[in-house]
């Protein structure tokens, strides 16, 4: 894989201003390395801006949404070594059911930092799967770890940002089976951000219409 489209970036761009091709030789190349986008389609869409995110994110140990020569070269440079590693092998970009059986063991609320280390490899991995980077996998309760549970309890489960329990590891298995069944919510558009929030209402126990509407 050549990245002939990306290499003509010689500044810094946001994936919004990428032209149509060049965001399918990006999807193409995250796909093919395991950070998956879906559909290679040329939108630049939520799931585009997160597998980026994920590659420049291990890289970097920062996120980033803007693409330009140093990024593709890394990205290129990625493509050679799993090449070189699995020649003419494209790899499975279905992403296999996870299971939380050990964290599922947390019958009641408890900090964090009383998971052991098997929980918490179990708890980064999850997270790295749902996009909120980690760093690396290693049963360390570290800062990164701890920020990635924070954002996704702020972002789908209120509450102690210090605190695990199994309301909370439920939500995470649910958003879990919904990307093995290949099942993604797009804030990119009104009717995905629209299907996000029914979604979200009923993992909540919200049922209301004027609740959901509120």
């Amino acid at each position: 894989m050549k990245l002939d489209k990306l290499k003509k970036l010689k500044k810094l761009t946001p994936l919004k201003k990428l032209q149509k091709n060049q965001v399918e030789e990006l999807q193409e190349a995250l796909n093919y390395l395991n950070y998956p986008v879906g559909k290679v389609d040329g939108d630049a869409g939520v799931k585009t801006r997160k597998g980026l995110s994920r590659l420049m994110c291990e890289f970097y140990e920062a996120e980033t949404v803007l693409l330009g020569s140093d990024a593709v070269e890394i990205l290129r440079q990625k493509l050679d070594e799993f090449e070189k590693e699995k020649p003419g092998v494209k790899p499975d970009t279905d992403i296999p059911a996870l299971k939380l059986k050990l964290l599922r063991k947390v019958k009641k609320p408890l900090p964090i930092n009383q998971l052991d280390k098997k929980q918490l490899e179990e708890l980064q991995t999850a997270l790295h799967r749902l996009g909120y980077p980690v760093g690396e996998i290693d049963g360390l309760l570290g800062a990164r770890t701890r920020t990635a549970w924070s954002e996704f309890k702020t972002d789908i489960f209120q509450g102690n940002p210090e605190m695990i329990g199994a309301g909370a590891i439920e939500v995470l298995q649910q958003k879990l089976d919904d990307i093995a069944n290949g099942k993604l919510h797009d804030f990119s558009t009104v009717e995905g951000t629209i299907e996000a929030i029914k979604w979200e209402c009923q993992a909540q126990g919200t049922g209301l219409k004027t609740q959901i509407a509120y």
